[in-house]
């Protein structure tokens, strides 16, 4: 994992520090809405029926330390698939930025 990219502010790294504020709080939005996204499909790979009902309600109470149990209880590992997953999508944003400039 590249803990340069993990640690880098993903604003200054797309070279748009100049935007609104308000502009880069709707990307940061959807950027986050996304890695969360991510992470649940990673989470819920493999889970029977009721596993996923489980899952469903830890979700819903919004509680990460009961996702990341619910996580090692299963197998993964919540904090690695977290920095994963913000890595991987850090690095195709600066792609497509990089492509676009």
């Amino acid at each position: 994992m590249n803990q340069n990219l993990l640690s880098a502010n993903i604003i200054e790294e797309l070279g748009i520090g100049s935007l609104p504020d308000d502009k880069k709080a709707t990307l940061l939005a959807s950027m986050i809405d996304l890695v969360q996204k991510r992470i649940t499909l990673r989470l819920i790979e493999g889970l029977s029926e009721g596993e996923l009902g489980e899952f469903e309600k830890i979700s819903d109470s919004k509680n990460p330390d009961a996702l990341s149990q619910f996580a090692a209880k299963h197998g993964k590992n919540f904090e690695e698939i977290t920095k994963e997953e913000i890595v991987k999508l850090k690095g195709e944003m600066i792609a497509r930025a990089n492509k676009i400039s």
